[in-house]
């Protein structure tokens, strides 16, 4: 394309130049005028097509030319197009714009406007409309439609694309965060079931119920908080299951502060038989040597007991295995489906309830054409109904969007739970989810816990006893150092928080200084050595394996 064959020259005038275009235009006779773009060339395939049309039909009339739209200004807005462009101009003025190469489109066109032509040279009545340079045709403003909506649906894939790359990268990383959660789940009371504080625990309150419902599902409370949940904040807790009256429950939410609770299941205790060892079967008959395989065996009596008989005479006791107690940790989605029935009487991902409505739930219950037509979020809210006696049947609240709006809400999958607590509680859930402490690299020792503003008696206290303190620090509430002194302290111009605490860590072996810090009424201090060792990996860890260290352990096999 962009090279020109032998003939080209010749056939048409090549203009490069704002100059020569201009002087072009003021050229008498119907201008046939090929516009292109350096990177591709004119469009070299028409040459036959436009010498037959220049010799059977315009001869001197008709003026052919190609213009490099690259290097001449009134012809920018063609730069960098690869599909041919036609002017047919007259008298400087613009009379028909072509894109393609169409020869008999191109043809007839010409044939027209060189008839227009001669009617014009002989000062004839002629009704030739003509176009501004500026102006787009009517061609030129659907293909820029067709562009623009085919950049949009190409943003709207990326777009979507992204979206659904980012959703599954929020899917695994909650994912991964279930899986250290499985002891853990959490129930929120949206503000038109949160209770008055003066009616907090009344004797049939909902937390009062609440409470024994979640101790008979061998759940435990472990935090209570009080916040106010923005629809972004909804977004994430909501991540798996939108409610199909989701808008009505983002207004719900707006309407006051919500309670979430965190709920704890410890792992269940069970007993282990050991399995026997193959190897301490006992021998068969005749398997020991000597004189014992040469002998005789003696005829039983006919009284005798049989051989099987445990209580035989001479048959030795059997050793019974002894049993063993192991801890069995919740299996992933236990705690959500013990939560969900504790509130719901039932779990929600195992069926619809079988129990009687709540009235005012019979009275919100959708059409089911209408639910045909749910997606799969609003289908799941559908077929969930919570038992008429449950907890969450009494906090109902009619809504005209649709079903009655829940008054508590639990999660119903690790990963919907991963997220809600994520956003509810993210401080809890990082304590949780980060990995354990080194272990500590200082001896045997018991850890007393102070608030920060004692710091100063408390170590005083404890220097009176050469030798007794093996560590000590400033800690915050996420047991994150400080400084290890008070001079440290002082030294980072940070205010002491009423949660900022002083860990002190004492020899087992000075008991002196012991009583001297239990004396003061620490808050929190080491029952045991077994205790100690877990307090001092808590609050003093060993330092961090190096990268190269830890690949190398786990190249040997080491933990």
């Amino acid at each position: 394309m962009a090279a020109k064959k032998g003939g080209a020259v010749a056939l048409q005038q090549d203009v490069t130049t704002d100059e020569e275009w201009e002087a072009l235009l003021r050229r008498h006779g119907l201008l046939l005028v090929d516009v292109y773009s350096e990177w591709c060339g004119p469009c070299v395939g028409m040459l036959a097509n436009l010498k037959k049309i220049k010799v059977e039909l315009g001869g001197d009339l008709l003026l052919l030319a190609t213009a490099k739209s690259d290097t001449i200004e009134a012809l920018h807005r063609h730069r960098n197009h690869s599909e041919p462009v036609w002017m047919l101009i007259s008298g400087g003025k613009l009379i028909n714009l072509v894109f393609g190469a169409d020869a008999p489109r191109i043809a007839r066109l010409i044939a027209h406007e060189l008839d227009n032509e001669v009617k014009i040279q002989r000062n004839e009545e002629c009704p030739r409309t003509y176009m501004s340079w500026d102006q787009l045709t009517p061609e030129e403003e659907a293909r820029l439609q067709r562009a623009e909506e085919k950049r949009m649906r190409a943003l709207q894939e990326e777009a979507e694309r992204q979206a659904r790359a980012l959703q599954q990268q929020r899917a695994d990383n909650y994912a991964k965060l279930a899986a250290k959660l499985n002891r853990y789940t959490l129930v929120l009371l949206l503000p038109h079931a949160v209770p008055a504080e003066d009616a907090a625990e009344a004797e049939g309150g909902i937390l009062v119920t609440l409470r024994d419902a979640w101790t008979a599902h061998g759940l435990d409370e472990r935090r209570r908080l009080s916040l106010t949940v923005t629809a972004d904040m909804a977004d994430e807790v909501f991540f798996e299951c939108k409610l199909p009256q989701h808008e009505e429950l983002l207004k719900a939410l707006a309407t006051g502060p919500c309670l979430a609770i965190l709920l704890h299941k410890e792992p269940t205790e069970i007993e282990v038989f050991p399995e026997a060892d193959e190897g301490e079967a006992e021998p068969e008959d005749g398997g020991e040597g000597g004189a014992a395989a040469d002998a005789v065996p003696a005829e039983p009596a006919e009284d005798a007991a049989p051989s099987d008989d445990p209580n035989a005479p001479g048959t030795p006791p059997k050793l019974q295995p002894v049993a063993q107690r192991v801890l069995v940790e919740p299996e992933m989605g236990e705690i959500e489906a013990l939560a969900a029935q504790s509130l719901y009487g039932f779990y929600p991902a195992q069926g619809p309830s079988q129990c009687p409505l709540p009235q005012q739930q019979q009275q919100q219950q959708q059409p089911e054409e209408q639910q045909q037509q749910d997606d799969g979020q609003a289908a799941q809210w559908s077929r969930f109904q919570p038992a008429a006696d449950s907890p969450a049947a009494c906090v109902l609240m009619a809504s005209s969007a649709g079903p009655a709006l829940p008054g508590l809400w639990t999660p119903l999958t690790p990963v919907t739970k991963a997220a809600a607590m994520q956003t509810l509680f993210p401080d809890d859930t990082l304590q949780l989810t980060k990995p354990p402490p080194p272990p500590s690299l200082l001896p045997p020792s018991l850890v007393f816990v102070f608030a920060a503003t004692r710091g100063k008696d408390v170590l005083a206290a404890a220097g009176q006893h050469n030798g007794a303190v093996t560590g000590c620090g400033f800690f915050t509430e996420q047991r994150e150092l400080l400084a290890a002194d008070e001079a440290a302290l002082e030294a980072l111009g940070r205010e002491r928080k009423d949660s900022d605490v002083l860990a002190v860590a004492l020899a087992l072996e000075a008991s002196a200084a012991a009583e001297a810090l239990t004396a003061m009424q620490p808050l929190y201090a080491s029952a045991s050595a077994e205790d100690g060792v877990l307090d001092c990996d808590a609050y003093f860890p060993g330092p961090l394996p190096a990268e190269g260290d830890a690949d190398d352990a786990s190249a040997s096999g080491l933990p």
